[in-house]
């Protein structure tokens, strides 16, 4: 049975004090937090560790916060919730669903308490020494918030077809949404069903895609431009999750070091802008991009 903490939401599922820990964090509201619990729990307690589902506000209202740098240069963390107390070396993983945090008062205070905390969850996932799927960025918790037209301007930089910047697609445009966990990428379960060869370009192409962009989980939606290829719409690092078939857990868990392999299969930290990591021009032939 999970046992919950004093703050509010915090389940704790299974394991012992000592034990591998996995961190959900995540949102009140984020509809994809409980068949992810549901999913990720048994698979931590078969290795001997536990799963933690920490929503935005248990954070918030944590009794004890410690940041600290050694003496080698390394920073240590541990966070007091309730009877749980998160130590940074018992960390396995830790999948980070967080939105902007949501604090009351008055609009000028409520602002810059925002920033404030909005620093802190930055710096303590950065800190930790586990994989942190997503990585903060400085638009967001969980990675960029950015508009379709920035997802749109970083396609095109990485050589990827995009619709134009400019412009949105018109209404009912045919789409397609696919799902990149780590260096896996997978359409919804009815494309697959019946895979389009033009899919199989960009299956190919995104895991590497949002590795540039630090990203290990992002969903992806394409739509047919005028010529009827399939070109980059629109992303989002905080991808909806709340049907998972065998596909998607197997994917999940590899990501997380929960497969039966146990190490996760993320794809290596990239570094901005680095040409190292452009994708190569599409060397599929024409009937993969022109279906």
């Amino acid at each position: 049975m999970a046992a919950r903490a004093s703050e509010p939401g915090a389940v704790r599922e299974g394991g012992s004090a000592e034990g591998p820990l996995w961190l959900l964090l995540h949102e009140l509201d984020d509809a994809s937090a409980e068949p992810l619990r549901r999913c990720l729990a048994p698979a931590a307690r078969a290795q001997g560790g536990e799963l933690l589902s920490l929503p935005a506000p248990a954070l918030l209202q944590a009794r004890h916060w410690s940041l600290r740098m050694d003496s080698a240069g390394r920073t240590r963390s541990a966070l007091q919730l309730g009877p749980h107390r998160i130590e940074g070396h018992r960390l396995r993983a830790v999948l980070n669903r967080l939105g902007p945090p949501r604090l009351a008062g008055t609009h000028a205070d409520a602002a810059y308490q925002q920033q404030e905390w909005q620093a802190i969850l930055s710096f303590w996932l950065a800190s930790l020494p586990c994989p942190v799927l997503n990585p903060a960025h400085p638009t967001g918790l969980c990675g960029p918030q950015g508009s379709p037209s920035w997802w749109r301007l970083q396609a095109s930089h990485a050589g990827l077809p995009a619709w134009p910047e400019t412009s949105s697609p018109p209404p009912g445009r045919e789409g397609r949404r696919l799902l990149v966990l780590g260096s896996h990428c997978l359409p919804d379960v009815q494309a697959r069903a019946a895979m389009e060869p033009a899919l199989r370009y960009w299956t190919s192409a995104l895991p590497a895609f949002a590795a540039r962009l630090d990203l290990a989980l992002l969903e992806v939606w394409l739509c047919r431009d005028g010529a009827g290829r399939w070109v980059l719409d629109r992303a989002d690092p905080r991808p909806e999750l709340r049907q998972l078939d065998a596909d998607l857990v197997a994917a999940l868990l590899a990501c997380l070091g929960l497969g039966p392999d146990r190490r996760g299969q993320v794809l290596p930290r990239t570094a901005a802008g680095s040409d190292a990591w452009r994708l190569l021009p599409p060397t599929l032939p024409a009937e993969e991009l022109h279906p």
